[in-house]
């Protein structure tokens, strides 16, 4: 009887964890075959994107990415710069009421000699596509035409877009929520 106690604590005990912070953010597993590009903007692994869990209280989302890419830090905003070899990316963090509201990301992918790589945004954009089909289920909506194409998701109180801006050789995620769960 003791032991079955015992159990039934610790569960409640990590139910009750789970529910103060969800964020699942860890190290990119390098066991999967990401490209380049993917390894150069996504951060982390797990939660809604990019290691955020939209809805996160603000102390656990700035953990994310950390301190080194912070360019600028409002009490609700956050805004990340990564320069890398083959891309730039923009993280914008938008915060509500003390919580993850929206998440953007802007990021631009170069070739070797710093032109545009239509072709390695098609790469990234279709690395994220499967994330997303992975992580929110199908999407709900597309639309695209030479320059654009973008999908929808919406999953529960989420709304998610991922933009391939073809021409720019851009790649556009915004996250965001409409209400928070209590």
């Amino acid at each position: 009887m003791n032991k079955l106690l015992i159990l039934f604590v610790t569960a409640i005990s990590l139910v009750a964890c789970n529910n103060e912070t969800k964020t699942t953010a860890q190290e990119i597993d390098s066991t999967v075959a990401h490209s380049k590009y993917y390894l150069e903007v996504i951060k982390k692994a797990g939660g809604d994107f990019s290691g955020f869990n939209l809805g996160d209280k603000v102390k656990v989302a700035q953990e994310v990415l950390g301190e080194q890419n912070l360019v600028e830090k409002e009490a609700d905003y956050l805004f990340y710069k990564f320069e890398e070899t083959y891309s730039n990316a923009d993280y914008e963090i938008f915060f509500k009421d003390g919580r993850l509201n929206e998440i953007l990301l802007d990021t631009y992918i170069y070739d070797e000699t710093g032109n545009f790589d239509r072709a390695a945004s098609a790469v990234l954009f279709n690395e994220i596509k499967d994330d997303f089909l992975k992580h929110f289920g199908n999407k709900y909506m597309e639309t695209s035409d030479e320059t654009n194409e973008i999908l929808y998701w919406r999953n529960d109180k989420k709304n998610i877009q991922l933009i391939h801006e073809v021409s720019k050789a851009a790649v556009h995620v915004y996250l965001d929520i409409s209400e928070f769960e209590e």
